[in-house]
């Protein structure tokens, strides 16, 4: 039988839930410790803050979509907004964010994030983050404030396409002209 349902177990949930903010965590650490670090270049420095953000950036995007929403009285909720080093039982006992802070956190990361990352990649980076890459997540964020719950409107549609439009023009990115090519 086809229809068989998938169950998700509470160890999933924990593991995806404690994952994420592992990542959140590391990011935090580098985004706290980059300035003591000795760079031979500001521009792999800021790359690194770039990369760092945009990683902090899509975690808080899983979370708020996986574990934020309307509350029973109403309200937005997001997730607890860890934006600093903290041990493990420091982070379990904060309060929940604003689902409007959660979002703003992940649109101010990957604002900075664009500005910070490389147009592109190529050689040892090839797979790493780009401008691009920040810039199409950030369309992506911007669709979802527009919809259910936050409910932005046509306004953040608008910003949607403002960021996605240079990502769909880009001539270094394109698709396969057709699908047989994908398995060449």
């Amino acid at each position: 039988n086809l229809l068989v349902p998938v169950q998700v177990t509470y160890v999933e949930v924990n593991n995806f839930w404690n994952n994420l903010y592992l990542a959140i965590i590391a990011a935090n650490t580098i985004l706290e410790k980059i300035d003591g670090a000795t760079y031979t270049s500001d521009a792999v420095k800021s790359q690194h803050v770039g990369e760092a953000k945009l990683i902090r950036a899509l975690c808080y995007f899983y979370l708020a979509r996986t574990y934020g929403g309307v509350a029973l009285d109403g309200n937005l909720l997001g997730v607890p907004l860890v934006t600093k080093q903290l041990g493990a039982d420091a982070a379990r006992n904060m309060p929940r964010a604003s689902l409007e802070d959660t979002y703003a956190l992940i649109v101010s990361d990957l604002t900075d994030a664009k500005t910070k990352l490389p147009p592109s990649a190529s050689g040892a980076n090839v797979g790493r983050f780009t401008s691009v890459s920040a810039q199409a997540l950030l369309g992506k964020v911007y669709m979802f404030m527009a919809g259910y719950p936050l409910n932005k409107g046509a306004d953040y549609y608008t910003k949607a396409a403002a960021e996605f439009k240079p990502v769909i023009d880009n001539p270094a990115l394109s698709l396969v002209p057709s699908y047989v090519k994908l398995f060449d």
